[in-house]
């Protein structure tokens, strides 16, 4: 903590007086920080808005920016396209569920749909219909978890392209 005596405080109210910043306060006057002078300021009741001195430096001028005028262009004309959407997962027909709760279903190397279908916790009752490679659903139920992805997802995945005309 610093020494504020009376000679120092009468130099600080000099120098705030004058317009300087607190950080520069700080550094004319030596061993103090930009944060001693502001708290010090504020405990004396000074004005801690001081006039800013006026800087040595012209400002610059501000010119009003002017915008470009729109260019017309022509769209190149191009052959028609229609992409192909994927089939919809009303196209694979839903299947039937076995029901299987989830204490009877044994999943050790079985390879059931595991979609729950009803109930809750212990009383869960799945598909059970077969699956088809490395996934835990049956076609419809892949579908319909995989959805058709966003719009984004959309827009990157690459998508079978037919030419119209």
């Amino acid at each position: 903590m610093s020494d504020w005596t009376e000679e120092r405080i009468e130099q600080l109210k000099t120098l705030q007086k004058a317009g300087h910043s607190a950080s520069a306060i700080a550094s004319i006057m030596g061993g103090l920080t930009r944060n001693a002078v502001i708290g010090k300021i504020h405990r004396l009741g000074l004005d801690p808005m001081a006039k800013p001195r006026a800087s040595s430096k012209p400002r610059a001028i501000k010119m009003p920016v002017r915008k470009a005028a729109p260019v017309a262009v022509k769209p190149k004309a191009s052959k028609p396209v229609e992409a192909v959407r994927p089939p919809s997962i009303d196209s694979i027909a839903r299947p039937k569920p076995f029901l299987k709760r989830i204490m009877d279903a044994d999943w050790d190397g079985r390879r059931e749909c595991r979609w729950p279908v009803d109930g809750d916790k212990e009383h869960t009752r799945f598909c059970c219909h077969p699956v088809s490679g490395e996934s835990s659903y049956c076609e419809y139920h892949r579908r319909a978890a995989r959805g058709h992805g966003t719009e984004s997802e959309r827009r990157v995945a690459p998508m079978p392209v037919k030419r119209v005309a």
